[in-house]
């Protein structure tokens, strides 16, 4: 695998600001590649209706939305002996960027008894996500798990 390729395909990675940090928040925080960046201005351009009513172009708006290439993995965690807001804390000390909340799941976590106030720690990857990062990750969270 060509990681310097794959990097160079995400304008972020050329942002000094953004440089030592590990983006795992979720798949809209995450830095986004040339090409979706290129989807997202087609979408906004041409298609920018409310996918799946029937007209043509939210039709195609629907399939594009479908379209099971353009997923990310996502994982949504639960704290039995810490707080989210703690977690979160102490991954964003140690420069790693999660999500917190409920992300608009509100009738699963309530089914599932989860406080929808705190909600869930969710990590997102992505094709870019380096092993480095990947190490950063689980280091900050075995500190923040302790």
């Amino acid at each position: 695998m060509d990681l310097k390729f794959i990097r160079s395909q995400f304008p972020a990675f050329e942002e000094p600001s953004l440089n030592g940090w590990g983006f795992f928040e979720n798949a809209g925080g995450s830095y986004t590649c040339r090409q979706v960046i290129s989807c997202l201005k087609s979408f906004y351009t041409k298609t920018k209706v409310q996918p799946y009513y029937n007209y043509p172009a939210s039709q195609k708006s629907g399939a594009a939305m479908d379209d099971p290439t353009r997923r990310v993995p996502t994982v949504s965690i639960v704290l039995k002996k810490k707080s989210v807001d703690e977690i979160f804390g102490i991954l964003t000390e140690k420069k790693l960027m999660a999500g917190q909340g409920h992300f608009y799941g509100v009738r699963p976590l309530m089914g599932m008894n989860i406080p929808i106030d705190t909600g869930v720690l969710r990590l997102s990857f992505l094709h870019y996500t380096t092993e480095d990062e990947i190490d950063q990750l689980i280091e900050g969270l075995c500190a923040a798990l302790g």
